[in-house]
């Protein structure tokens, strides 16, 4: 899961401190998810996937190619 998590910072261009702001989880939160593998919980996952613009399912989906949400649909699912 951190692999994943690692692989959208890197396309997103995100670094620890950011992705802790964007997603309103501590730094020490985002450090040890990263540095240590720590598992997320849903809630914190969640919050990850509203930074990147992906749904938990596109998260978890195999296709490598991970599709953005537009911003109509980002409103749709994450503010319904």
């Amino acid at each position: 899961m951190h692999k994943k998590i690692k692989q959208l910072m890197e396309e997103h261009r995100c670094t620890n401190c950011r992705l802790a702001k964007e997603s309103n989880l501590s730094h020490f939160t985002v450090t040890k998810m990263i540095n240590k593998n720590n598992v997320p919980t849903l809630p914190i996952l969640e919050a990850v996937c509203k930074v990147f613009g992906i749904t938990m399912v596109q998260f978890f989906s195999d296709d490598d190619e991970l599709h953005a949400l537009t911003p109509e649909q980002q409103e749709v699912v994450f503010y319904v």
